[in-house]
Protein backbone atom coordinates (compact mmCIF):
# COMPACT_ATOMS: atom_id res chain seq x y z
CA UNK A 1 0.00 0.00 0.00
CA UNK A 2 2.84 2.41 0.82
CA UNK A 3 4.34 1.95 -2.60
CA UNK A 4 1.05 3.06 -4.20
CA UNK A 5 0.96 6.22 -2.07
CA UNK A 6 4.57 7.04 -2.96
CA UNK A 7 3.89 6.35 -6.66
CA UNK A 8 0.74 8.48 -6.58
CA UNK A 9 2.65 11.38 -4.96
CA UNK A 10 5.47 11.10 -7.50
CA UNK A 11 3.03 11.12 -10.43
CA UNK A 12 1.15 14.09 -8.93
CA UNK A 13 4.39 16.06 -8.57
CA UNK A 14 5.31 15.34 -12.20
CA UNK A 15 2.05 16.92 -13.32
CA UNK A 16 1.96 19.61 -10.60
CA UNK A 17 1.55 23.11 -11.86
CA UNK A 18 2.38 26.54 -10.50
CA UNK A 19 2.14 30.10 -11.80
CA UNK A 20 5.74 30.08 -13.10
CA UNK A 21 4.81 27.27 -15.52
CA UNK A 22 2.27 29.54 -17.21
CA UNK A 23 4.71 32.36 -17.87
CA UNK A 24 6.20 30.56 -20.89
CA UNK A 25 3.26 31.75 -22.97
CA UNK A 26 4.67 35.29 -23.17
CA UNK A 27 7.64 34.13 -25.22
CA UNK A 28 5.57 32.40 -27.88
CA UNK A 29 4.31 33.68 -31.19
CA UNK A 30 0.91 32.17 -31.89
CA UNK A 31 -1.84 32.53 -34.42
CA UNK A 32 -5.15 30.91 -35.03
CA UNK A 33 -8.91 31.37 -35.03
CA UNK A 34 -11.30 32.46 -32.32
CA UNK A 35 -15.00 32.18 -31.70
CA UNK A 36 -16.33 34.71 -29.21
CA UNK A 37 -19.84 34.49 -27.82
CA UNK A 38 -21.26 37.51 -26.02
CA UNK A 39 -24.28 37.07 -23.78
CA UNK A 40 -25.66 40.52 -23.12
CA UNK A 41 -28.40 41.10 -20.57
CA UNK A 42 -30.03 43.65 -22.86
CA UNK A 43 -30.46 41.18 -25.76
CA UNK A 44 -32.44 37.98 -26.04
CA UNK A 45 -29.95 36.18 -28.32
CA UNK A 46 -26.20 35.74 -27.99
CA UNK A 47 -23.91 37.52 -30.42
CA UNK A 48 -21.23 35.30 -31.98
CA UNK A 49 -18.07 36.81 -33.45
CA UNK A 50 -15.53 34.80 -35.45
CA UNK A 51 -12.12 35.78 -36.65
CA UNK A 52 -8.39 35.28 -36.51
CA UNK A 53 -5.72 36.36 -34.05
CA UNK A 54 -1.98 36.63 -33.99
CA UNK A 55 0.15 37.56 -31.05
CA UNK A 56 3.70 37.81 -29.90
CA UNK A 57 5.52 39.21 -26.90
CA UNK A 58 4.46 42.83 -27.51
CA UNK A 59 1.07 42.87 -29.22
CA UNK A 60 -2.11 41.11 -30.26
CA UNK A 61 -3.70 41.50 -33.67
CA UNK A 62 -7.43 40.72 -33.37
CA UNK A 63 -9.38 40.52 -36.64
CA UNK A 64 -13.13 40.02 -36.41
CA UNK A 65 -14.38 38.61 -39.71
CA UNK A 66 -18.02 37.83 -38.89
CA UNK A 67 -20.71 39.15 -38.37
CA UNK A 68 -18.86 42.46 -38.87
CA UNK A 69 -15.35 43.24 -39.99
CA UNK A 70 -13.02 44.95 -37.54
CA UNK A 71 -9.28 44.84 -36.87
CA UNK A 72 -7.72 45.82 -33.55
CA UNK A 73 -4.12 45.91 -32.40
CA UNK A 74 -3.64 45.69 -28.64
CA UNK A 75 -0.32 46.74 -27.15
CA UNK A 76 0.83 47.76 -23.68
CA UNK A 77 0.43 51.38 -24.81
CA UNK A 78 -3.20 51.00 -25.85
CA UNK A 79 -5.70 49.83 -28.40
CA UNK A 80 -5.59 50.79 -32.08
CA UNK A 81 -8.28 50.20 -34.69
CA UNK A 82 -7.46 49.79 -38.36
CA UNK A 83 -9.35 52.24 -40.59
CA UNK A 84 -8.46 51.95 -44.25
CA UNK A 85 -4.69 51.45 -44.01
CA UNK A 86 -4.16 53.58 -40.88
CA UNK A 87 -4.09 52.67 -37.20
CA UNK A 88 -6.33 54.96 -35.14
CA UNK A 89 -5.83 55.07 -31.35
CA UNK A 90 -8.96 54.26 -29.37
CA UNK A 91 -9.58 55.41 -25.86
CA UNK A 92 -7.59 52.96 -23.83
CA UNK A 93 -9.60 51.07 -21.29
CA UNK A 94 -8.02 48.86 -18.67
CA UNK A 95 -10.24 46.04 -20.00
CA UNK A 96 -8.54 46.05 -23.43
CA UNK A 97 -4.93 46.32 -22.26
CA UNK A 98 -5.64 43.84 -19.47
CA UNK A 99 -6.75 41.42 -22.20
CA UNK A 100 -3.17 41.52 -23.53
CA UNK A 101 -1.87 40.62 -20.06
CA UNK A 102 -4.36 37.73 -19.82
CA UNK A 103 -3.38 36.35 -23.23
CA UNK A 104 0.29 36.52 -22.25
CA UNK A 105 -0.47 35.08 -18.80
CA UNK A 106 1.64 37.86 -17.33
CA UNK A 107 1.39 36.65 -13.75
CA UNK A 108 3.20 39.64 -12.20
CA UNK A 109 0.74 42.09 -13.73
CA UNK A 110 -2.33 39.93 -13.16
CA UNK A 111 -1.59 39.52 -9.45
CA UNK A 112 -1.71 43.32 -9.08
CA UNK A 113 -5.33 43.31 -10.21
CA UNK A 114 -6.64 39.88 -9.20
CA UNK A 115 -6.64 37.23 -6.53
CA UNK A 116 -5.55 34.17 -8.48
CA UNK A 117 -6.30 30.49 -8.01
CA UNK A 118 -4.71 27.83 -10.22
CA UNK A 119 -6.18 24.33 -10.48
CA UNK A 120 -5.39 21.29 -12.56
CA UNK A 121 -2.21 19.97 -14.05
CA UNK A 122 -0.17 20.22 -17.25
CA UNK A 123 -2.82 18.34 -19.22
CA UNK A 124 -5.65 20.70 -18.33
CA UNK A 125 -5.53 23.74 -16.08
CA UNK A 126 -7.87 26.50 -14.92
CA UNK A 127 -6.81 29.93 -13.74
CA UNK A 128 -9.51 31.78 -11.78
CA UNK A 129 -9.14 35.54 -11.44
CA UNK A 130 -11.17 37.50 -8.89
CA UNK A 131 -10.75 41.28 -9.08
CA UNK A 132 -9.09 42.91 -6.08
CA UNK A 133 -8.31 46.27 -7.68
CA UNK A 134 -11.18 48.78 -7.28
CA UNK A 135 -11.07 49.85 -10.94
CA UNK A 136 -11.18 46.26 -12.22
CA UNK A 137 -13.92 45.39 -9.70
CA UNK A 138 -16.14 47.93 -11.45
CA UNK A 139 -15.75 46.02 -14.74
CA UNK A 140 -15.42 42.32 -13.92
CA UNK A 141 -17.08 39.97 -11.47
CA UNK A 142 -14.81 37.02 -12.28
CA UNK A 143 -12.62 35.59 -15.03
CA UNK A 144 -11.71 32.00 -15.84
CA UNK A 145 -8.88 31.05 -18.20
CA UNK A 146 -8.74 27.41 -19.30
CA UNK A 147 -5.73 25.89 -20.94
CA UNK A 148 -3.40 22.97 -21.50
CA UNK A 149 0.21 22.42 -22.43
CA UNK A 150 1.55 21.70 -25.90
CA UNK A 151 4.90 20.15 -25.07
CA UNK A 152 6.59 22.54 -22.65
CA UNK A 153 4.45 25.52 -23.60
CA UNK A 154 1.14 26.57 -22.04
CA UNK A 155 -1.74 27.39 -24.38
CA UNK A 156 -4.97 29.18 -23.59
CA UNK A 157 -8.00 27.34 -24.91
CA UNK A 158 -10.85 29.45 -23.50
CA UNK A 159 -11.48 32.65 -21.56
CA UNK A 160 -14.72 33.38 -19.70
CA UNK A 161 -15.26 37.00 -18.68
CA UNK A 162 -18.19 37.72 -16.40
CA UNK A 163 -18.77 41.44 -16.15
CA UNK A 164 -20.17 43.25 -13.15
CA UNK A 165 -23.37 44.13 -15.04
CA UNK A 166 -24.07 40.47 -15.84
CA UNK A 167 -22.79 40.35 -19.43
CA UNK A 168 -20.63 37.31 -20.27
CA UNK A 169 -17.98 36.92 -22.96
CA UNK A 170 -16.76 33.41 -23.79
CA UNK A 171 -13.81 33.18 -26.20
CA UNK A 172 -12.54 29.89 -27.65
CA UNK A 173 -9.11 29.79 -29.27
CA UNK A 174 -8.12 27.36 -32.01
CA UNK A 175 -4.34 27.68 -32.34
CA UNK A 176 -2.83 26.96 -35.76
CA UNK A 177 -0.41 24.05 -35.61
Amino acid sequence: MRIFVVLFCAITLCFALDFKDLEGLRDQELQGRFVQTKTLKAFENDIVFEGVFWYNKTEVLWEVQSPIKNVLKITAQGVLEQKDSHWIPLQTSSEKTLFLEMLHLNIQTLEKYFTMQLEGDRRLWNLFLTPKNSIVQKIFKKIQIKGAFAGKNPLIQEIFLEEKGGDITHTKFIVAQ
